[in-house]
C-alpha cells in the first residue's frame, strides 16, 4: 500500500519551476510566470528564496540572475503585475528586437536594465547572436552567470557568437588585466594574447 501522493505547490519556487520546465511539466511561459510571481507585491514569497542561490547558480544561471534581482528588490519598487515582465520574454521568443524593445519600454528603467541582463544571458545560452548583439550595443552590466556562459562559447561550434563576443570585448571593454592575465580556456573576452 502506498501513502498519499503529495500535492504539487501551485506557486513553485525558483528551483521547482526550473525542474518542472526541464521535465516538460510546465512550459517556458509557465516558468517565467512562476518566476515573476516572486517579483510582484502580492505575489509568492518563499522564506528560502535567498538560500537557494548557490544551487541555482549551477543548474539554472538565468533563474539565479533573476533570483538575485527579485529577492533583494525593495518592497516599494515591486510592481503590481507580472505580465509586463513575462511579455518581455514572450517577445524574445518571437525573435523581434522591436517587440522586445517595446516590451522593455513598458518597464521602469531600473527594471528594464535587469531584464536586459537576463535577456542577454538567455540569448547567450541559446547562441542567438543577433539579439545578443543588440543587447550588448544597448549596454548591459555583465554578471557572473554571463561571464560563466561566455566561457562555454566555443569558436568551432558557435563561430558567430564567439566572434561577436571578441569584437564586443575589443571595442568596449576596458580590462587592464587582460593584457597580462593568461586566458582561461580561450575565453572570448580575453583578447590581445
Amino acid at each position: 500500500m502506498t501513502g498519499p501522493v503529495p500535492i504539487r505547490a501551485p506557486n513553485p519556487c525558483f528551483r521547482q519551476a526550473y525542474y518542472r520546465k526541464l521535465s516538460g511539466e510546465i512550459t517556458e511561459a509557465d516558468y517565467f510566470h512562476a518566476i515573476f510571481k516572486h517579483l510582484v507585491k502580492d505575489g509568492v514569497h518563499h522564506k528560502a528564496d535567498a538560500c537557494i542561490q548557490n544551487e541555482l547558480e549551477d543548474v539554472d544561471p538565468l533563474g539565479f540572475s533573476l533570483n538575485c534581482w527579485i529577492t533583494y528588490e525593495h518592497e516599494d519598487s515591486k510592481p503590481e503585475h507580472s505580465k509586463p515582465y513575462e511579455d518581455v520574454f514572450a517577445a524574445y521568443r518571437d525573435g523581434d528586437m522591436d517587440k522586445i524593445q517595446a516590451a522593455l519600454n513598458k518597464l521602469g528603467e531600473d527594471h528594464a536594465q535587469h531584464m536586459r541582463k537576463s535577456l542577454a544571458l538567455l540569448s547567450l545560452q541559446e547562441r542567438n547572436a543577433a539579439i545578443l548583439k543588440r543587447l550588448l550595443n544597448d549596454g548591459i552590466e555583465m554578471e557572473d552567470p554571463f561571464e560563466d556562459e561566455v566561457r562555454r562559447v566555443q569558436p568551432k561550434l558557435d563561430p558567430k557568437t564567439h566572434q561577436l563576443l571578441r569584437d564586443y570585448a575589443a571595442k568596449t571593454l576596458q580590462r587592464p588585466w587582460a593584457a597580462r592575465k593568461r586566458p582561461r580556456h580561450g575565453h572570448p573576452l580575453d583578447w590581445g594574447k
